[in-house]
């Protein structure tokens, strides 16, 4: 009868879970990044990091147990296995980090249905300004900005204010107003024939509909 694998199934128990947490985060990111649909992943990683917990925890004790499984000489392989499960904590928390930036943002799925090229786009924000390319007649793009505000008493608030569209055409400049977006907020905007904006809220994709 063989023996129990200590090492490999405490490893496993150990990896797996982080790099399932890593997957739920690239396809709420990749979702955004070049299709502007936002996936609710929020449930699913918040139960996932649940159950993942004593998961991981078993794959720790497993995996410790398996240095008294091994030789001498073999022994630094569970101790690597150790140090791999540990770094799941700033793994982690760089996950959780990067799911709460990504979340802050607004993401636009900006469409050009005029008749003339867009040399250059920008998003002006208050302190900052994204530069996203030329944009071509018919055509589209993804774009994503921060939309936080600053109001008259110098105060910065989610969602309260004005951030600007400017776009380059034929060598003129021209502003164009956002409508008012609040972050994590996904929207359509639509450039028509005379360049004035028409904006659709875009609602969250779930899982169980």
């Amino acid at each position: 009868m063989n023996k129990i694998n200590f090492y490999k199934i405490g490893l496993t128990l150990g990896l797996v879970p982080i790099t399932g947490l890593g997957l739920i985060l690239f396809v709420f990111w990749f979702g955004l990044t070049f299709f502007a649909h936002d996936i609710d992943v929020d449930g699913i990683g918040f139960l996932y990091i649940i159950i993942s917990v004593p998961i991981v925890f078993v794959g720790f004790i497993f995996t410790f147990i398996s240095i008294f499984q091994s030789s001498i000489k073999k022994s630094y392989r569970p101790i690597i296995g150790l140090i791999l499960i540990v770094l799941n904590i700033p793994a982690l928390i760089w996950i959780l980090r990067t799911h709460g930036e990504i979340s802050s943002r607004a993401y636009l799925k900006v469409v050009n249905n005029s008749d003339k090229d867009i040399e250059s786009i920008k998003i002006k924000e208050p302190n900052n300004e994204n530069t996203f390319g030329a944009l071509s007649r018919k055509g589209s793009k993804i774009m994503y900005y921060n939309p936080d505000y600053k109001s008259p008493d110098g105060m910065t608030y989610p969602g309260i204010g004005e951030n600007y569209f400017l776009i380059t055409i034929a060598g003129s400049n021209l502003n164009k107003k956002i409508p008012r977006i609040h972050p994590g907020e996904t929207h359509k905007i639509v450039f028509d024939q005379n360049l004035n904006l028409t904006n659709i809220h875009l609602n969250k994709i779930t899982f169980n509909k």
